[in-house]
């Protein structure tokens, strides 16, 4: 009787843990399958500096090294961008190329003109 009870006690506990797992194995696919990828956040990132969007400017951009980032500073890079339209070009076609050596995507290193001569991994300076 007593193993009976310590039976059913540990099918329960299993059962109970292998739910937990079942759910944080599903959460964290949703959450991998959610995230943008980098071009994709660079392509958000241009569209919102081109419309003026500072909202959604403030929830991409981020910083690294503590420094804050204010509505004014993210205002003052869209007036920037639209009286220097080079400006934007020539920081999206950076994180492109940035995004393409952190994705491994090969794809887009070779649509990148930065990456003719460079060596394996690594744009030239």
């Amino acid at each position: 009787m007593e193993t009976e009870r310590a039976r059913k006690k540990g099918k329960k506990i299993s059962l109970i843990l292998l739910s937990l797992f079942l759910v944080g194995l599903i959460a964290v696919i949703i959450f991998n399958f959610s995230r943008p990828t980098g071009d994709e956040l660079v392509n958000k990132f241009e569209a919102a500096v081109n419309q003026g969007d500072i909202g959604s400017l403030k929830d991409i951009v981020e910083s690294k090294d503590g420094v804050t980032i204010t509505k004014d500073n993210l205002k003052q890079l869209t007036v920037y961008a639209k009286d220097e339209p080079d400006y934007l070009k020539v920081q999206v076609f950076l994180m492109k190329a940035q995004t393409a050596i952190e994705e491994k995507d090969e794809e887009a290193k070779s649509r990148n003109p930065l990456f003719e001569r460079a060596t394996k991994g690594e744009p030239l300076d």
